[in-house]
Formats: C-alpha cells, structure tokens, sequence
C-alpha cells in the first residue's frame, strides 16, 4: 500500500563506470514534466567518477537516492533497487540514455488511461553522427487478454525485448531479474508475461537509446550466444506453457537459427584477427542444439547458405564474413558507434 510520501513511480538506474554519459541521463530526469517519481540509482563498483556525479544529484534534490554495492551485475542492481521501493509504478532506464521531457508523462498517462499492466513508448537510436527514429508500432495498439499479451511478449514483434521505454504495475514484476547472464531483460519479460492482462504499446518516441562499442548488446562472444539460448528458451517454456496453440512449435528452432546466424556475422566483424573469429565461430557450432529442418527453412536463402557453413566449414564462413564486413564499413559509416 502507498501514502502521500510514496511517489507513483519508481526509476530503476543502474550505474557502472558512465561518467562520461551519467550526467546528461540524469539532467534529463530531472527535466520530467511527470514529477511524481523517485530515482534509485545503484552503484554498481564504478571506478571512475560515476558515484561523485550521483552524489551531487542527490545533494540537490530530494527524489534521488543512491545505494552502492560491489561489482554484481546489472541484474543485481536493478533487483536491489526493486526491493529497496513501494512505488506502484516501475520503470528502467540506462545510464548512458537520455529522456525526452514527457517521457514519464507519456507513459503514465497510457498505463492509466488504458488500465494496462505495461505501456511502452517507442525510441530514438543515437549513433555518434546521427539519430534514427524507431517506432516499435506506426499507431497506438493495445493487446488485451493473458494469451495474447504472452504471445506478443514471446515474439518480440511489436514489444521491444527490454524493460526500458516501459512502465510496469508493480505487482506483475514477480520474477527478478537473473543474475550472471546477459539478455536478462527479454528473460525478465518474459517471466512477468503471465502476470499481464492489457499492454499498450505507442508509436510516440520519447527515448533516447545510444549505441555504444563495446557495451554489452554490441559484444559478440561464444558465452554471450549461450546466454541469448538460455533467454529463448525462457521464452519458449512461456510459449508452451500458455500460448502453444496460438505459436508454431518451430519457434524456438527457428528463432535460434537465425539469431545465431546474426552472432555469427557479428563475431566475424568483431575480431580484428581472423583467427580468432574462426576459433569463436567454431566453438559457437560446438553449443549449437540440433535444429529442426522445418525450422532452418523458414531463414532466408542467404541466412541457410550461412548457417550451413557454419555447420560444414566455419574457416571459410568467418573469411567470407570479413571480406564483406569491408563493404559494410563504408556503406554504413555514417552509422558508427559512439565509443
């Protein structure tokens, strides 16, 4: 239960070595035309001057809080922040993001207006020479009823795999977040799936997302394809459990097939030394599960071409991929990373 000195949401703001982005994040926080929030950052360890940042921001304003702890991962930190609130509102944000002004507003206003258990606003991909829009729907569109809020969390089609540019009820975020995997986000979402009855999902982009190298959805390693398995098959305990009718029973294959034929692309570009790529691509054929055919044929004919080879001959898959990577470079330059 709440009083008047709880405020309706909870900011859940993990922190690790950001002193370079934190501040802009937290000025725009601040900026919110919704007022009615805290901010609970965790510390998660920085070594740099993230923490002396947070500080200042808690000394001059009243709705933010600090808690540090050790380096234990991002899911560690944003399931202590969980549990240190009573807010009946919950949304995430990343440090190294920046908000438009209404974006609290925007989703406050859908998750009341609509009785919804989630709403989601779309977002604003930063590179470090442009921005491109991205609407997750062209028009506002509510899912109502558990099967189909699980099967359009299970699909990821229309509802973006991570907790940020959402807000959630409290009560529906049953499950923490696990610890010592990546992809935790999508595998908290779905775990939180059964819980929901209504979602709305707006085309209005009010977040900012920036793409950074070297962060953790833009590094490419053996483990890290293990981990996004582990997250699919979350997924798919969820498909089978509550919406087997309504998903075919190759989702599974199909959705590891292609996404490891995107791990190995990102793995060939990633290294600098070819040997290395091929010493990656060949240990990621190794953790391969076998694969449906009926699966396998739903890829495109180039993904197929490529996921044989990996299959048959992933030295020359990996020299290949890095031959075209070139081409890619200069077609997408203007697209770089922020570093």
């Amino acid at each position: 239960m709440t009083t008047k000195n709880t405020p309706l949401i909870t900011v859940v703001l993990p922190i690790y070595n950001m002193e370079r982005y934190l501040e802009e994040c937290l000025d725009s926080i601040v900026a919110q035309e919704f007022t009615d929030f805290e901010c609970v950052m965790v510390d998660d360890g920085s070594s740099d001057r993230s923490v002396e940042i947070a500080r200042r921001f808690v000394d001059k304003d009243s709705r933010f809080r600090l808690i540090q702890q050790a380096n234990k991962g991002v899911s560690v930190a944003r399931n202590i922040a969980l549990e240190s609130t009573s807010a009946p509102y919950v949304t995430f944000v990343d440090s190294d993001d920046w908000l438009c002004p209404n974006h609290f507003a925007e989703l406050y206003r859908l998750i009341t207006e609509y009785d919804a258990d989630m709403s989601q606003v779309s977002l604003i991909n930063e590179y470090t020479t442009c921005s491109r829009p991205r609407q997750f729907v062209k028009t506002l569109k509510v899912f109502e009823g558990q099967k189909d809020v699980v099967r359009e969390i299970v699909l990821l089609r229309e509802v973006a795999g991570g907790p940020c540019m959402k807000l959630f009820r409290r009560e529906v975020l049953t499950a923490p977040f696990p610890v010592g995997m990546r992809f935790e986000d999508a595998y908290a979402l779905a775990a939180w799936a059964p819980n929901m009855r209504r979602i709305v999902l707006s085309p209005e982009m009010t977040y900012h997302y920036r793409l950074r190298r070297g962060s953790a959805v833009h590094s490419f390693s053996v483990s890290m394809a293990q981990d996004f398995i582990k997250m699919l098959r979350k997924r798919d305990e969820i498909r089978r459990q509550y919406v087997a009718d309504m998903v075919p029973s190759t989702w599974l294959d199909y959705s590891i097939a292609r996404e490891m034929v995107r791990f190995v692309r990102n793995i060939a570009r990633t290294y600098s030394n070819v040997n290395q790529g091929i010493a990656e691509m060949t240990s990621l054929r190794e953790i391969l599960p076998p694969l449906s055919p009926a699966a396998t044929r739903q890829l495109s004919f180039k993904a197929r071409m490529r996921l044989k080879l990996l299959y048959k001959n992933p030295e020359l898959l990996a020299r290949i991929l890095r031959i075209t990577h070139y081409f890619v470079i200069n077609r997408k330059r203007h697209t770089s990373l922020f570093s």
